[in-house]
């Protein structure tokens, strides 16, 4: 706002000025915070698709022979997996 001498009412900006210092604060605070989920998302995502060495040797003999085989289910397959 500006009076008739051109001056800047700084009485009536000072509640605004204050407002904007704080949404300041928030906006450095929220960056600091998704920069940190940023770094956790890929060192979990890094460490999720890892795969186990007799895993590939697993999945390559089957590519090799062309030969699949059918589990009741995922403990059944985990066992055939794990004795190779």
């Amino acid at each position: 706002m500006i009076c008739m001498e051109g001056k800047i009412l700084r009485k009536s900006l000072r509640p605004e000025l204050a407002v904007m210092r704080q949404m300041q604060s928030d906006i450095m605070l929220l960056k600091k915070r998704v920069n940190a989920l940023e770094a956790e998302v890929e060192v979990i995502d890094n460490d999720v698709h890892e795969v186990r060495p007799e895993y590939l040797k697993k999945l390559e003999k089957i590519e090799k022979t062309g030969k699949f085989y059918r589990f009741k289910n995922v403990e059944e397959m985990r066992k055939d997996i794990e004795s190779f």
